[in-house]
């Protein structure tokens, strides 16, 4: 979700663009887009890594294996390099940054009728990636191989069509604006209909990951936990997100409560801390204490009542800052451009 949910936002500007052809609408610029990204994304997470060292033994730096691990999370190679990981969830952020560096430079292939084609290439891409990996590094079926796992899941040539989804979406959404197009309405009302489905999809899913995680004795769901569990689950994903988009619901009402607006300001920084937090709070005396469900009925409220505000703090200190200097910077840049006359868009689909 997290992954589909950016590939819909981070295309949009590009969306606008090509979709706006005959309209004179001026090129997104990637000077602009890769400063709004590293704005965004940098600061909050070397504050953490910088915190990390100061405040743990994770990294020693002075060590060959310490500069190697500090190099891998610097540079975002996480997903490449799971076991060198200096925060358990980070591995999504290196496959979100590699994604925005690619970007700008595979965006005109998700427009129109090239859609048709580029995400299912996409899609086979990775299917043959899964499949090299299953070949040469010949798992075990039987059980849950997690370098196999870590391989196939954790790095952008194993979840770059997560993103495409997104993307997709995008486009249909903008291809809708523009004017009527009877696949795309239909489109629209199938996913209005299926939408009502997705419980009991998600249900089917979650057993198969259920079997795949905890029975292990099923070569079914292994296969189909390597190899089809994602695409039936973000194309549930982006039946819901058609449904937000085109029909006003109490779904729609409930996705923007002023509480969960809130939740998703301060999101990035509760992405970051939550894991080390709780590892912290799991220490504790309070926690370590109980065993079994009772440590989970403790840890989980314990934990929102110091991740959430601790959050909250960290994007006041941190975050806003950078996000107001993204905002003067790009708009210098938007007023530099703004006396030059816009170029009409040549490509055409």
């Amino acid at each position: 979700m997290f992954y589909v949910h950016s590939g819909f936002l981070l295309f949009i500007p590009f969306a606008n663009y090509y979709y706006n052809a005959n309209k004179c609408v001026i090129q997104p610029s990637l000077k602009k887009y890769f400063i709004r990204r590293a704005l965004r994304i940098l600061p909050v997470y070397y504050v953490f890594l910088v915190l990390n060292i100061l405040l743990t033994n994770n990294v020693t730096i002075l060590s060959t294996e310490g500069v190697k691990k500090l190099f891998i999370n610097i540079f975002f190679l996480q997903g490449f390099f799971p076991e060198h990981m200096i925060n358990g969830v980070t591995w999504t952020l290196s496959n979100e940054v590699q994604f925005y560096i690619l970007l700008p430079f595979i965006a005109r292939y998700f427009i129109g009728r090239r859609a048709l084609i580029a995400f299912p290439a996409t899609l086979a891409l990775v299917i043959i990636y899964r499949i090299v990996c299953f070949f040469i590094y010949n798992p075990n079926i039987d059980s849950i191989d997690w370098k196999y796992y870590y391989l196939t899941e954790y790095n952008i040539l194993g979840c770059i069509d997560n993103f495409t989804i997104g993307m997709t979406i995008s486009s249909i959404f903008y291809y809708k604006k523009i004017g009527k197009n009877r696949h795309i309405d239909n489109l629209i009302i199938s996913a209005r209909y299926l939408t009502w489905l997705t419980p009991l999809f998600f249900g089917m899913l979650f057993y198969t990951y259920y079997s795949w995680r905890f029975k292990q004795n099923s070569h079914f769901s292994w296969f189909f936990f390597s190899f089809g569990f994602d695409f039936f689950l973000y194309i549930l994903f982006a039946l819901i997100f058609l449904y937000v988009l085109f029909h006003k619901s109490l779904l729609t009402t409930f996705l923007s409560n002023t509480y969960l607006r809130i939740i998703g300001v301060i999101g990035y920084s509760v992405y970051i801390w939550h894991l080390p937090l709780m590892d912290s709070l799991n220490k504790t005396n309070f926690i370590n204490g109980a065993e079994g469900w009772e440590k989970f009925y403790r840890l989980i409220p314990f934990s929102l009542l110091v991740i959430l505000p601790f959050s909250f703090f960290m994007f006041i200190l941190v975050e806003k800052y950078f996000i107001d200097l993204s905002s003067s910077l790009t708009k210098k840049h938007e007023d530099g451009m703004a006396s030059a006359k816009p170029v009409k868009n040549k490509i055409t689909f």
